[in-house]
């Protein structure tokens, strides 16, 4: 069979780059006004003749807090607008290669034994999250990928790499329902 290489959706990138500058952006500018309204405190106290000593740590805290506020608004936007860059998955002849950066995990199809849907808290403890595929092989080694569901913007449209997939492996691989109802319907349910 022929290798195919599955790339990050390009759509799904453009709207995870557009969120985080739009999110980098909108927090770094409430960090600044933070920062200059701190520094504003500080020079209308002085200005007016008042114990600058009462002031000034209200003023730097107000802000030292806008300034680190600003930089991690912008960092996180960073990591958010430009995370799975350098993603790709590969279908060869005879494995599935799953490439982030420089880190590269293989799997080889005869030695795969499940596949299986499981739920990934987002941290925020409300129930919400995003679902993964689990493909595992015999010696514990694995490879997730994220499924695009709601909102939730996956680095690829796992459906087709799992579609292309399914006969270059064994009939031996243990399928869960969850994965089973996702390659038939497009869903991913509990």
């Amino acid at each position: 069979m022929e290798t195919i290489t599955y790339k990050p959706d390009t759509g799904r990138q453009k709207m995870r780059r557009a969120f985080g500058i739009i999110f980098g952006l909108f927090g770094g500018g409430m960090g600044c006004l933070f920062f200059f309204g701190g520094i504003l405190v500080l020079i209308i106290t002085l200005g007016s003749g008042a114990n600058w000593q009462d002031v000034w740590p209200i003023a730097l805290m107000f802000s030292g807090g806008g300034l680190f506020g600003a930089i991690l608004f912008l960092v996180i936007g960073g990591v958010i607008g430009f995370a799975g860059e350098s993603e790709e998955v590969q279908l060869t002849g005879e494995a599935l290669i799953y490439t982030q950066g420089k880190k590269g995990t293989t799997l080889p199809f005869n030695a795969i034994a499940r596949l299986k849907g499981e739920r990934r808290a987002s941290g925020t403890g409300s129930g919400s999250g995003h679902w993964v595929v689990v493909i595992t092989d015999q010696f514990e080694s694995s490879v997730e990928l994220d499924v695009p569901q709601g909102v939730f913007l996956a680095t690829f449209d796992t459906l087709p790499i799992l579609q292309a997939l399914l006969p270059r492996l064994p009939d031996t691989v243990e399928i869960d329902s969850r994965v089973q109802n996702y390659l038939s319907t497009g869903r991913m349910t509990r």
